[in-house]
């Protein structure tokens, strides 16, 4: 399982820099209920939500 800075390296890694993967962290998500995937990330279970709403979007699948 991805830790916390894992996950958040990803995330910069997907949206290709830091502005637009914190944008992304820090907006609420319609797909996580709402919440924020930062607000998640301090779980296990909340990083692996974060990581399955995020996994579309490295492949280009924006929903």
């Amino acid at each position: 399982m991805m830790d916390v800075d894992g996950v958040i390296a990803k995330t910069v890694d997907v949206f290709g820099e830091a502005e637009k993967a914190t944008g992304w962290l820090d907006d609420p998500n319609r797909l996580l209920a709402g919440a924020t995937p930062r607000s998640l990330l301090s779980t296990p279970d909340g990083r692996e939500q974060v990581l399955t709403v995020l996994g579309p979007i490295d492949y280009g699948v924006f929903s």
